[in-house]
């Protein structure tokens, strides 16, 4: 069992039936290389020590159709306007199953300033189906 920061979490069992954001975004905090080097990523998460993207099924997906989900990291510089960072493959419904680990990755070296996940549901909607998604400093054993 993992001890987990609450300030860490994107979701905690966050109900996901249609496309959405996580329920929560991280701040990596202001700019401080900006005077030295204007424009440059906020944060280097990615050096050194390995920091965990970890999103995983708490409940098993279920819909009516062909339903698949894809998730994706994103970076924002002003907390409006994401980009993608890491996606997955489209994922069937059939595959997220309760405790499956749907990325479990490094953060890239480089993010900007606000981090979030988002859930891209397509064929849908899901009529259930909840998702943790997480940092840590280990990746769990799969």
């Amino acid at each position: 069992m993992a001890i987990l920061d609450a300030k860490l979490i994107f979701s905690d069992g966050q109900a996901i039936t249609s496309t959405a954001p996580s329920e929560n975004v991280l701040d990596l905090g202001a700019d401080a290389g900006a005077d030295i080097n204007p424009g440059a990523p906020n944060m280097n998460p990615g050096a050194g020590t390995p920091v965990y993207l970890i999103v995983e099924v708490e409940e098993a997906f279920q819909a009516s159709g062909d339903a698949t989900l894809t998730v994706a990291l994103q970076d924002s510089g002003d907390n409006s306007s994401y980009a993608d960072v890491i996606k997955t493959k489209d994922i069937g419904k059939a595959e997220l199953t309760a405790g499956k680990k749907v990325l479990q990755v490094p953060l890239p070296n480089e993010l900007r300033r606000y981090i979030r996940c988002n859930y891209t549901v397509t064929n849908g909607p899901m009529t259930a189906g909840k998702i943790n998604a997480y940092l840590a400093l280990a990746a769990p054993n799969t």
